[in-house]
């Protein structure tokens, strides 16, 4: 949201591009590096994130509500998958 080009000016894209501010980003990087000490697994949250951003960059030049959507199921089914193979490997 804080780093890819808004597709719409008006769109949900725009309005969640000026929200985020970067002590949330922090905040919430603490959290998640909190919840990586208790489950490994969860380290692959910012690979996958990252990923998808370049990917929505490079393919359709930017992000949309839509695709904010879809970024959240896709980061959410990673995250689960990877979960459920850190499991089986202890």
């Amino acid at each position: 949201a804080r780093w890819l080009r808004p597709l719409r000016p008006g769109g949900m894209g725009a309005a969640l591009h000026g929200v985020v501010r970067l002590r949330d980003l922090l905040g919430w990087g603490a959290i998640m590096v909190g919840l990586m000490v208790l489950s490994p697994g969860l380290i692959i949250a910012p690979l996958v994130i990252a990923a998808l951003g370049g990917w929505f960059a490079r393919r359709l030049g930017g992000i949309s509500g839509d695709l904010h959507g879809a970024g959240i199921e896709l980061t959410e089914t990673a995250l689960l998958l990877a979960l459920v193979v850190a499991q089986r490997a202890a």
